[in-house]
């Protein structure tokens, strides 16, 4: 065990919540103890604690971009949702406040450009710089997404309606 630049012990032993590489070498890796992990592609690595903000044991959904260079990390019953970027090996954190204070369902899918992030109460959309750029309140959980294309996320619901977003700013579109 040795000791991260922010004084965060680093057991790489730690179960990992969850691990995935970027496509630029490196990774990024969340352990039990609630500890985030960003490698870099020349093998220097930051350690960020999440534990403070965030109690674990909790379920954890990461997606990471198509681009494969950076991810989103969000926690169910929790406000936050944080973006890695490769290439700084950066982390920025993204407080949604009563969107998902309390959501019990999180989902978020890669997109072009960015994360459809699909919560209980709406729709948030994070571009590839971790930047909160549109959201939409009144479509639930009920809705799936089902397809990117036209430069908008498409979403079906149960009796078989389709709704679509815009990429550019999340005006509707049918």
């Amino acid at each position: 065990m040795s000791a991260g630049r922010d004084g965060v012990a680093d057991d790489a032993g730690d179960p990992a919540i969850l691990d995935f590489d970027w496509r630029s070498g490196g990774g990024v890796r969340l352990d039990a103890r609630g500890v985030l992990h960003v490698r870099r592609a020349d093998g220097s690595q930051t350690l960020q604690p999440l534990a403070a903000e965030i109690a674990f044991p909790t379920p954890v959904v990461g997606v990471r971009a198509a681009s494969g260079d950076s991810a989103l990390v969000g926690f169910t019953l929790h406000p936050l949702l944080v973006h890695v970027c490769a290439e700084r090996g950066s982390l920025r954190r993204i407080a949604l406040g009563e969107r998902i204070a309390r959501a019990e369902q999180l989902e978020i899918v890669a997109a072009t450009g960015g994360f459809l992030v699909r919560l209980e109460r709406g729709l948030i959309f994070v571009d590839d710089a971790g930047r909160d750029r549109w959201h939409v309140d009144r479509v639930t959980f009920d809705w799936r997404f089902v397809a990117e294309r036209e430069d908008a996320l498409w979403l079906v619901d149960e009796g078989g309606n389709l709704l679509g977003f815009g990429l550019d700013g999340g005006l509707e579109r049918s």
